[in-house]
């Protein structure tokens, strides 16, 4: 049995040498041949074409808006190096390299998807709070804050028995996650995150922000304050630690709240946009909406009738185009809540012990709240006494409210998100294998037979296209 790793060298060793060889070697490319002024675009454009998933991804992201708002295809990455700059297709070169590649290993989805959807988030705020700065600072901002938290991603797509205990005991005690750390690692996320960006020469920025220095550059205070915003999201919008984050930003850009919030809100929706240019779409669901930062809904022209129908038929066209299972999840929840009118939507799956039911798609007021609030624990036996485990096992649809004898199966760990009111419950299965629930509240006011019967045919509808998607997939 191998010995478990410990400290800052044996870390960065693996990470790069075992794990992470050839991303490790690319990167040491690409800055041998950036760092020379003599280099030619012929060489750059030589070593992102060895790769050939690097090259599809950056030319990807080099015709996106972000890039190339005239729309007029980049074919080639000479074109690209020529039209959009050598240091930006660096970066972009970079980010790709990076993100491709921790996707590419990832098997601890949840922890992973979720820090690298966070970074995504928090380089999109950072780069945007940094506006009145020149492009190319701007884009040193945006790969620093994306690399704030390298050092823990790349230690969650290691392959190793510590990953696993590092995360069991994380999930048991998430407050005490730094030292979790220190104690099965011996070392800090931190000081892997310095000394690959050393190892790997990724800039200094990303280093100095890691430091938190006393009087910071605006680049670091712009680094800084968007890793601040990815992580206080899910506090709310009105809560104290976001009101005063708003407040440091307006002075940061000299702008009003108001204008400082819109700048912060149409970040949010803009970092999915950018996650599905850079070939990440796997965690797109993992990112908060303008409008889930506001709590608020967009206005639509169109009925609720006529969303719920543009819903439906959006879940049966990706089942014919064999789509990924996130987009039925992602449509499923948004049709309820805004076809049907359902005031708070989820899709939860069971863990990897079957225990409990995790929220893991979401829509509605306060949610955001539900990605640690909503685990229920289920039973497979006569003896389940709660609304998931009578769902599951009886393969039924269930409506809590519909029958007062039924309020008896609203148990304490339903009572944390609803207290009372009504609620729906629908199965997902798979062959008769139950692997999560969907389900919906009136944040609790009363429900409708009309709702529960358009909600059932959305569960109908979802595990219809369930049952062909994971067939073929």
């Amino acid at each position: 049995m191998n010995k478990p790793l410990r400290g800052l060298k044996s870390w960065v060793k693996h990470i790069s040498q075992m794990e992470l060889p050839s991303l490790s070697n690319i990167l040491q490319e690409l800055n041998r041949i950036t760092d020379d002024h003599q280099s030619s675009v012929q060489e750059l454009a030589d070593v992102i074409l060895k790769d050939a998933s690097m090259t599809a991804q950056v030319l990807r992201v080099a015709n996106s808006v972000q890039f190339n708002p005239g729309g007029q295809t980049i074919h080639t990455i000479s074109k690209a190096i020529v039209q959009i700059g050598f240091n930006e297709i660096k970066a972009i070169s970079t980010t790709v390299l990076i993100i491709d590649t921790l996707l590419t290993h990832s098997h601890n989805d949840n922890f992973l998807l979720d820090t690298i959807a966070r970074s995504f988030h928090a380089a999109i705020q950072a780069k945007n709070i940094a506006y009145n700065l020149s492009p190319e600072k701007r884009e040193e901002i945006f790969i620093a804050a994306l690399l704030y938290h390298l050092g823990e991603m790349a230690f969650l797509a290691c392959h190793l028995p510590q990953v696993d205990e590092y995360i069991q005991q994380v999930n048991d005690n998430p407050q005490e996650k730094a030292a979790i750390c220190l104690d099965i690692l011996g070392v800090g996320f931190g000081s892997i995150t310095k000394a690959l960006c050393k190892e790997w020469d990724l800039g200094p920025l990303v280093i100095q922000a890691l430091e938190r220095p006393e009087h910071p550059t605006r680049s670091v205070a712009a680094v800084l304050m968007g890793e601040a915003i990815s992580q206080t999201v899910n506090k709310g919008w009105q809560s104290r630690e976001m009101r005063r984050l708003v407040s440091q930003v307006s002075r940061f850009t000299g702008q009003n709240d108001i204008k400082t919030e819109d700048l912060i809100v149409a970040g949010a929706d803009e970092a999915s946009a950018v996650a599905k240019s850079y070939g990440a779409e796997k965690i797109c669901h993992l990112l908060p909406s303008g409008s889930q930062l506001r709590d608020i809904q967009p206005e639509s022209t169109e009925s609720a009738t006529q969303l719920q129908l543009k819903f439906l038929h959006e879940l049966t066209d990706l089942t014919l185009e064999r789509a990924d299972i996130n987009r039925v999840f992602l449509t499923v929840i948004q049709g309820l809540n805004r076809g049907v009118l359902i005031k708070r939507c989820a899709v939860a799956l069971f863990d990897m012990q079957r225990e409990y039911l995790e929220a893991r798609y979401f829509a509605g007021h306060n949610t955001q709240l539900w990605k640690e609030q909503f685990r229920m624990p289920v039973m497979d036996s006569d003896y389940a006494k709660d609304v998931f485990s009578i769902a599951l096992i009886q393969y039924q649809p269930i409506w809590m409210g519909q029958d007062q004898s039924l309020e008896k199966l609203r148990y304490q760990a339903l009572r944390k998100i609803l207290p009372d009111g009504d609620c729906f419950v629908a199965p997902i299965t798979y062959r008769n294998r139950n692997i999560g629930v969907i389900y919906g509240d009136g944040n609790g006011d009363r429900l409708t037979s009309t709702q529960f019967n358009d909600f059932c045919l959305f569960a109908k509808q979802t595990n219809l296209g369930l049952s062909i998607l994971i067939k073929d997939g």
